[in-house]
């Protein structure tokens, strides 16, 4: 499966591009931008080596963050822009 630094070098996602995940039921907002490197860093400046990691970080148990980030500008959820990597 390809990985986030995949996706910035086939052009689906930008460096810099925010990303945002509610949480509705808990009350919840979380935002994070992604990195030239591929990580993502969230809104209270901790670095993950992956969106799951980054999603794991405000949920505090295993979750997958490809399902659960989407894509500020477009409103796409990460796991629909590896899908079109995936071709």
């Amino acid at each position: 499966m390809p990985t986030l630094l995949d996706l910035i070098k086939a052009g689906l996602i930008n460096d810099g591009e925010v990303l945002y995940w509610e949480q509705p039921r808990l009350g919840l907002f979380h935002k994070a931008v992604v990195q030239k490197n591929g990580k993502v860093r969230t809104s209270d400046g901790v670095e993950h080596r992956s969106p799951s990691g980054a999603a794991r970080h405000f949920y505090k148990k295993p979750i997958d963050g490809w399902s659960n980030w989407r894509v500020e500008r477009t409103n796409e959820r990460l796991s629909d822009i590896r899908k079109k990597a995936n071709g």
